[in-house]
C-alpha cells in the first residue's frame, strides 16, 4: 500500500508540474523614452509603471516581469485543472498549493 501511495504522489507530483508548467500568459508593449540621451524602458500594468528587470505578483496570483520586449504576466498553477483523488483535498497557501491527504 505504502508503494501504491507512493506512485500515487508522484503521478500527481507530475500532473501539478504539468499545469504550472501550461500556465496563462499575457504581454504588453514596453513604454520607451529618451531621458537625458539614454533610451528608458518602463511598462505599465494595473496603473502601476514598472521599471525593466522589475517582477511583480499581484493579488490573483499573476507574475509580471517588465522586459525590454514588454510587460509579460503568466497565471501558473490553476487548481481547477489538476486530478484530486478521493481522500485528497487541495490545500491554498497564498499562491502556492498542495494536495494533502484528509
Amino acid at each position: 500500500m505504502d508503494r501504491l501511495c507512493a506512485l500515487l504522489l508522484m503521478v500527481m507530483s507530475f500532473m501539478t508540474f504539468m499545469t504550472v508548467v501550461n500556465g496563462v500568459c499575457t504581454h504588453e508593449a514596453p513604454i520607451r523614452r529618451i531621458i537625458d540621451s539614454r533610451e528608458v524602458i518602463t511598462c505599465l500594468r494595473d496603473n502601476k509603471v514598472h521599471k525593466e528587470g522589475e517582477v511583480s505578483m499581484n493579488e490573483e496570483c499573476i507574475e509580471c516581469t517588465c522586459t525590454a520586449n514588454g510587460m509579460i504576466c503568466c497565471k501558473f498553477g490553476h487548481t481547477d485543472s489538476v486530478y484530486v483523488p478521493k481522500g485528497y483535498q487541495v490545500v491554498h497557501q497564498g499562491c502556492d498549493y498542495t494536495i494533502e491527504k484528509i
